[in-house]
């Protein structure tokens, strides 16, 4: 996809003495790429945050992975480079100044405060056992009654049909969720994809998405915040929350 979600919120982030520690959201603006509250909320009956504890109970299998939250043990060095986007082999890089890098404590620190906005889940090998990716969802920024869909893989994790397999065992929980929960005016999931990202566009299809399409616009597409520009070096998926 477009976005990492965990690497967003080094947008948020306040660097301390004893490494990266997330500021108070609310003292933030939001931004073309950060968690959208507020206005944006109004087009589901609760925003993200209060859906919190029935999505964040979500947790899956598929026969090579498991989707779950994520856990200090899981917060290794490979794991913590790749999510903060950093060099743990230099300490002097902290992608802003020359501050101390985050511990595993630290870093689980901001992923707790990013789930009270966010929910993310860790996308583990399931025999290894160890972190290979994220995926999260949060407040559409572009369709009404939606939630954006974001997920990662680390490098060693791509080109295995892992994130097609992650993104079905979600779709399938927040299906069963919605379907347990119907005083949520929730009905899609979206996602924004690079036209030029081949690999993404056809695990969102594996998984079940549809490409949106504003010529063909019926009921059983998400209708847009805004206006959709031609030009947009992105495309955009959905999957149907009321679907059997």
């Amino acid at each position: 996809m477009n976005h990492s979600f965990f690497k967003l919120i080094m947008l948020c982030l306040a660097v301390t003495d004893h490494g990266f520690t997330a500021d108070d959201p609310s003292s933030h603006e939001p931004s073309s790429g950060s968690s959208v509250s507020g206005e944006g909320d109004v087009y589901i009956s609760q925003s993200v945050s209060s859906l919190y504890p029935a999505l964040m109970a979500i947790s899956a299998e598929t026969d090579h992975l498991i989707l779950r939250r994520i856990i200090r043990e899981d917060l290794n060095d490979e794991a913590i480079e790749y999510l903060f986007g950093i060099d743990l082999t230099d300490p002097m890089d902290s992608r802003s100044s020359p501050q101390p890098l985050p511990t595993a404590e630290g870093a689980y620190d901001v992923i707790q405060n990013l789930n009270l906005q966010d929910p993310l889940w860790g996308i583990l090998d399931k025999k290894e056992g160890c972190l290979i990716g994220t995926i999260g969802l949060r407040t559409s920024r572009r369709f009404k009654q939606s939630l954006e869909l974001g997920i990662e893989l680390f490098p060693k994790a791509r080109g295995k049909g892992y994130g097609s397999a992650a993104e079905r065992a979600l779709f399938g929980c927040v299906k069963e969720t919605v379907r347990n929960n119907p005083e949520w005016n929730l009905n899609f999931i979206d996602a924004s994809i690079n036209f030029d990202n081949v690999a993404s566009q056809k695990a969102a299809i594996s998984a079940g998405m549809v490409r949106y399409d504003k010529a063909t616009q019926t009921g059983e597409q998400p209708e847009p915040i805004e206006h959709i520009h031609e030009g947009d070096p992105i495309c955009f998926y959905y999957l149907s929350l009321r679907d059997k």
